[in-house]
């Protein structure tokens, strides 16, 4: 089974150019944000959670074996390493985010590449040329995750957790009515609100704030240069 992360990641990239559909400064905290929540779904599902929360909403590897890395062959190493930044200390979901982040990406695409999803290509953009960009090749199984979707899109019906969760990072990310094309935008939001629910209402506002402090950072490094 895919990481709700890769699906997020494909998701996020337009099927026929490969482009992100989203400001590229926000792929990385919407992404840690699905690991997040990721690691948190597990104590809906197992009495031994990857991850608690304390007495401050701060979140923190759990004491389940798991956790503790006495099992790292079970577990995937994309979720292994959000553990280890959560083993240290407790962190407001944010600030995990904000760990979590860097270098997702290209771990995710290559994970893509080798599930025979996408294939890499290079372009001319703006002038540049040898911009590298990964179109979708497998899209009869990117129908299926938009398919898994569409019930709570569209129709305001329950979701699962899990495809709930991807719900609402794409709201967050503003990628939802790029899935569901000759739709109101409107329409989707609010249908889209109630199919993502308060559950993870966390985990998408961890994620927005995540997001403005990165957009702050890249505003104050430019202004610095």
């Amino acid at each position: 089974m895919t990481l709700l992360a890769e699906d997020l990641l494909w998701l996020l990239l337009d099927d026929a150019t490969g482009r992100p559909v989203v400001d590229r400064v926000d792929i990385a905290p919407v992404l840690a944000g699905a690991v997040l929540t990721e690691l948190a779904l597990t104590a809906e599902t197992t009495d031994e959670p990857l991850v608690t929360f304390d007495g401050r909403g701060r979140v923190q590897a759990g004491d389940s074996m798991y956790s503790s890395g006495l099992c790292e062959g079970m577990i995937d190493m994309v979720l292994l390493s959000g553990l280890e930044d959560l083993r240290r200390k407790p962190l407001a979901p944010h600030r995990a985010i904000q760990r979590m982040g860097g270098g997702l990406e290209r771990v995710l695409l290559h994970r893509l590449r080798a599930r025979h999803r996408i294939v890499p290509t290079r372009v001319t953009e703006f002038g540049i040329p040898g911009v590298r960009r990964w179109p979708t090749i497998d899209h009869a199984a990117k129908r299926e995750i938009r398919d898994s979707l569409a019930p709570g899109v569209l129709d305001s019906l329950p979701l699962a957790p899990r495809p709930a969760a991807l719900v609402g990072l794409l709201t967050v990310a503003g990628a939802l009515p790029h899935q569901f094309p000759g739709w109101a935008h409107s329409d989707i939001r609010t249908s889209a609100g109630r199919a993502a629910g308060p559950r993870h209402g966390w985990a998408t506002a961890a994620v927005i704030t995540a997001m403005c402090c990165t957009r702050a950072s890249a505003v104050a490094e430019h202004r610095i240069l």
